[in-house]
């Protein structure tokens, strides 16, 4: 990863990644050449704010629930 202060002096000709690195991937693709600096802000406040948002919140009777009754740990609707 860039950091925001040495983003100024380093250019990329290819990106990829897997899982959060593709996400970073897919920020950093949508900016061209040269806009490292922006591209690396963006991604920052991305991440940011994808950790003060509530992406699945937990069952009522918690874990316990997801794993016995409802087939998963989280209540995903939120990301519906």
């Amino acid at each position: 990863m860039i950091a925001v202060n040495g983003a100024k002096n380093h250019a990329y000709s290819a990106i990829s990644g897997i899982a959060g690195g593709a996400v970073n991937a897919a920020i950093f693709g949508s900016f061209p050449i040269g806009q490292e600096y922006a591209a690396s802000s963006r991604m920052i406040k991305f991440w940011q704010n994808a950790s003060n948002s509530k992406l699945y919140k937990n069952w009522l009777g918690g874990v316990t629930e997801g794993l016995t009754i409802k087939g998963g740990l989280y209540n995903s609707a939120p990301l519906k």
